[in-house]
């Protein structure tokens, strides 16, 4: 798997297809997609049963380098791999250390280091998490990425979301993307049975949200913002 260079996009496929890397960097300000490629490694890599003692989620501020890195080099029992996962990586004591690890990392074990911001790439151990991990950098999405990062999503529930639904829906969601999976996941339940996602779904099981009005929301649609 080439650790240069990966988009998110590439990252899904690759871990979607169980085609692991044995050592992933994630980084950036959308935590969001951090904790939920997160929590798709785990589920893709590991079996319900096999997570009691091939499974270790550690958080930077509590633990040390050593410790960590013991982890890591472990291996399964009654597994294929066994998957470490580090997050505020950027708060683990020491984890300089982890520069030696990168170089050869442990192939039994799927590790994924993830850092809630952008760290300084030019230093270690980040510099070489950069050239040799699988490592992707999470931007937040910009306001004219979210119709189609709303529409794949959608789709993800074999649901589809006509034009205008779509806009009425953005308008009011922002790029805050927690609050669309959340408001997504809504319509999706609240048109139950119907394929299409129409602009009545979202004004009728989104408006809990926040208040906008019937009014407003046609009104952002006709001024023609989030084309």
């Amino acid at each position: 798997m080439a650790a240069r260079g990966l988009t998110y996009e590439a990252l899904l496929s690759t871990v979607q297809s169980g085609d692991f890397a044995p050592l992933y960097f994630l980084y950036g300000e959308e935590t969001f997609l951090i904790d939920e490629i997160q929590r798709m490694i785990v589920d893709k890599a590991l079996e319900p049963h096999e997570r009691d003692f091939n499974l270790d989620i550690v958080y930077g501020g509590e633990a040390e380098a050593r410790q960590v890195l013991s982890l890591c080099g472990g291996y399964p029992v009654m597994a294929q791999r066994r998957v470490v996962v580090v997050r505020e990586f950027e708060r683990l004591k020491d984890n300089r250390l982890f520069t030696t690890y990168v170089e050869n990392p442990n192939p039994a074990a799927v590790v994924v280091l993830a850092c809630s911001n952008k760290p300084n790439l030019s230093s270690h151990p980040y510099r070489a998490l950069k050239q040799n991990a699988a490592s992707v950098e999470f931007k937040p999405l910009k306001p004219r990425d979210m119709p189609r990062w709303v529409e794949a999503r959608v789709r993800s529930y074999g649901r589809r979301i006509e034009p205008q639904a779509l806009h009425m829906l953005i308008e009011y969601l922002g790029t805050d993307l927690r609050t669309a999976v959340s408001e997504i996941e809504k319509l999706v339940t609240y048109a139950s049975g119907r394929e299409v996602i129409t602009a009545d779904d979202v004004v009728h099981a989104s408006g809990q949200t926040r208040e906008f009005s019937v009014f407003e929301l046609q009104k952002a649609v006709g001024e023609g913002r989030h084309t």
